[in-house]
């Protein structure tokens, strides 16, 4: 795929140096991190198929106050289904939790700006008729950058119930390697408390949503029987989080 990028990169910007650095991990797009003219952003290259999803996030991105912290684009182009963003340096959540070399005090602080970017978002795009979520709110669609959190990836925003959005990121700290330890449950459960007292409004139907979505990924994820194994063991100690919502 690289030549394929940078043969896209060339016919886009003719008369600029543009070089390919390397390309990230993505199930729908091309999504690279490129160097223009000196300076490293990052190009989103849109299936034709998916052209509904970058008019979302292109809103999403131009419509979001400075106070949540995101990727400024600097190049759309509607009709070769591209955007050119800011690039973030820095280490994705789900990495930071699930290493073992930093310690359990850093990651309830790295959970707790994660907390406050959601209550932000959620309070900033709420509007008379519901709220604006995130959606795809996995720790891999976080990074930590200079102390703040910012998010990445809105392809899926939507309108809906924030508990989609806290459901998932519970899920995610539970379910990537290592899952289901001591640790993500105490990480998870704090993760969801410094929400709930970060926002005025309660999570509505949170165990339920919780529930759909775990029972979804485990359906679509390899070693499901392992996953679920672990999920029925501590189901008991999850429910008993998912009623603090």
């Amino acid at each position: 795929m690289e030549k394929e990028i940078t043969q896209f990169l060339n016919q886009m910007f003719t008369n600029q140096n543009v070089i390919f650095q390397k390309q990230f991990e993505s199930k729908r797009n091309n999504v690279a991190l490129v160097e223009i003219n000196g300076e490293q952003k990052v190009l989103k290259w849109f299936k034709p198929s998916n052209i509904k999803q970058m008019e979302t996030e292109v809103s999403i991105l131009q419509s979001l106050p400075s106070s949540i912290h995101i990727p400024t684009i600097s190049r759309i182009d509607a009709e070769n289904n591209f955007f050119i963003m800011e690039f973030i340096p820095g280490d994705n959540l789900c990495d930071i939790i699930n290493n073992s070399s930093i310690s359990f005090k850093e990651k309830k602080e790295y959970l707790m700006l994660l907390a406050k970017w959601f209550s932000t978002f959620h309070k900033e795009t709420r509007i008379d008729i519901g709220f604006q979520i995130k959606g795809d709110a996995h720790l891999r669609n976080f990074i930590l950058s200079h102390n703040k959190v910012w998010g990445v990836d809105f392809e899926e925003s939507c309108f809906g119930n924030p508990s989609e959005d806290i459901a998932n990121v519970c899920i995610s700290i539970l379910t990537t390697n290592p899952c289901f330890t001591s640790q993500k449950i105490n990480l998870s459960k704090y993760f969801l408390k410094t929400y709930q007292n970060l926002v005025p409004w309660s999570l509505e139907h949170y165990d339920q949503t919780f529930t759909s979505i775990m029972n979804n990924i485990i359906q679509r994820r390899e070693q499901s029987h392992y996953l679920n194994q672990q999920y029925q063991k501590n189901k008991d100690k999850i429910k008993s989080i998912n009623a603090i919502s």
